[in-house]
């Protein structure tokens, strides 16, 4: 096996008119990767050269790999070779493009096939099945599962003895083989010599005039050569991605495996049903994710972290025993060392918090930094602001950032006490151990352990109240 040069095809050249959408199915995102990408990780795993079969948004699809790839350092190493199918005439024409750009591929290379919308086999699988075609010397290998009839998938149709005949699409199929239970996985693995031949043999079907892949098994067995299903033990592996609902049962498998396998580490989760972690989260255990938590892209979580029911972490760090209450949302954001955020808060892009800071309910933090011990419980706005260690930000107040045309800085100091309702105007800089009174409007800087006040003098009238009820008791249209 290791001799053979593999190369990988990737059919995904389809319209994607099921999935209802005006993004191709390729692009919609899986649990922190899109299809495609999750196809490319697929078939690179078993090849350094893998063919991409595009027909479908191309354009869209090729600048979306090529991201990836710059992004993620995944074509290091790897060849792609991009062929474009349109119109979509079948797999069989899918793989006679392909065809023409391995013209120069030895015979005995072996070809990994798959469609560009399977994406669930387990590493584990794919080598098993490379191990069991070379081991049982098939000339060509395809992946089968039992699925319950009623089923869209072709019928794998055996002899009396159990040998593999020929596969039939289910379009094309008899009542009786429309019984078969046995489905066609779609991943096949052959010589390329034997495609050549096959794939020049294929005619168009006479229902559909498309050209099927799936006749080339009928044709190596009518060269008396030996073919090969190996059937899955998870049927889930098979399941392709076609419309809405395959895609919503597809991030389910992927789910159930990612926090299965995070629970064996050590991941408490009250309700692992209702708790979605992409693939590319780190968690260092002990860590707690109560129900519906949602943790995604590259987010990282040390130990002793508990995150709160229904709290959205997105592409952020949050350091060893700090908590993140229920409700809360984090994007591109890094919390300290026992830090507490929430519950209802929410930290947006460049929010940096040191250790041992408190973002309390209904808090709203952007582009700002917390040194240690720095606080805002209730109620505030903080935004393009540098807070300094032990501050404490009164419930109600915000920072004024924004004119209407730039944003501006708001510096506060050490130790600085912040009245409730209060509005700090930026560009503003408040020094160590400053004092703003309650409900004041600040658009100076402050010096260092100063008290900023502004705002007007109370006035108090003496029987006013009872003077006002009384005069809109009078004119009031409606009786108490």
């Amino acid at each position: 096996m290791a001799e053979l040069k593999i190369i990988s095809v990737v059919m995904a050249a389809g319209a994607s008119t099921r999935m209802r959408s005006p993004l191709s199915k390729l692009l919609h995102p899986l649990l922190g990767y899109s299809i495609i990408e999750r196809a490319w990780n697929q078939a690179s795993f078993i090849s350094s050269d893998v063919c991409m079969i595009i027909g479908h948004q191309r354009d869209e699809i090729k600048k979306s790999l090529e991201a990836y790839w710059q992004a993620s350092g995944h074509l290091e190493g790897k060849k792609c070779l991009w062929v474009v199918q349109d119109p979509p005439l079948g797999t069989g024409d899918a793989l006679k493009k392909a065809l023409s750009v391995l013209e120069k591929e030895s015979d005995e290379a072996q070809v990994f096939i798959m469609g560009g919308d399977a994406v669930l086999l387990r590493p584990t699988t794919l080598k098993d099945f490379f191990q069991n075609h070379f081991q049982t010397k098939s000339v060509l290998s395809f992946l089968s599962a039992h699925f319950q009839p009623n089923n869209s998938y072709g019928r794998v149709v055996r002899d009396s003895q159990g040998n593999v005949q020929k596969i039939v699409e289910a379009k094309n199929a008899s009542p009786e083989q429309l019984q078969i239970t046995e489905i066609n996985a779609g991943f096949y693995l052959c010589s390329l010599g034997l495609l050549r031949e096959a794939i020049s043999k294929i005619t168009a079907n006479a229902k559909t005039a498309e050209f099927y892949l799936t006749d080339a098994i009928e044709y190596a067995r009518g060269q008396n050569l030996l073919v090969t299903a190996a059937v899955l033990m998870d049927a889930t592996e098979s399941l392709g991605i076609n419309n809405q609902e395959d895609l919503f049962m597809a991030r389910r498998v992927l789910q159930n495996r990612i926090n299965q396998r995070w629970m064996i580490e050590g991941v408490r989760m009250d309700d692992p049903s209702s708790t979605w972690i992409d693939e590319a989260v780190e968690i260092d255990v002990p860590a707690h994710l109560e129900m519906g938590v949602q943790l995604r892209g590259h987010t990282k979580i040390q130990s002793g972290v508990r995150v709160g029911s229904y709290s959205i972490v997105e592409d952020s760090v949050l350091a060893a025993d700090s908590v993140i209450e229920a409700f809360s949302h984090l994007k591109q954001a890094q919390v300290g060392a026992e830090s507490q955020v929430g519950p209802f808060a929410r930290l947006r892009a460049g929010t940096n918090l040191a250790e041992k800071v408190k973002i309390g309910n209904f808090v709203e933090v952007k582009k700002s930094s917390f040194a240690r011990g720095a606080k805002a419980n209730h109620l505030s706005y903080i935004g393009d602001t540098q807070i300094g260690e032990d501050s404490n930000i009164g419930a109600g107040t915000i920072t004024c950032n924004y004119d209407g045309y730039d944003k501006h800085k708001t510096l506060i100091g050490k130790n600085v006490f912040i009245g409730s309702n209060s509005s700090l105007v930026a560009p503003v800089e408040l020094g160590d151990g400053a004092v703003v009174g309650a409900g004041s409007v600040i658009t100076a800087n402050l010096p260092a352990h100063s008290l900023g006040l502004a705002r007007s003098d109370q006035k108090v009238l003496n029987e006013g109240g009872k003077k006002f009820r009384e005069k809109r008791q009078k004119s009031s249209k409606f009786e108490s």
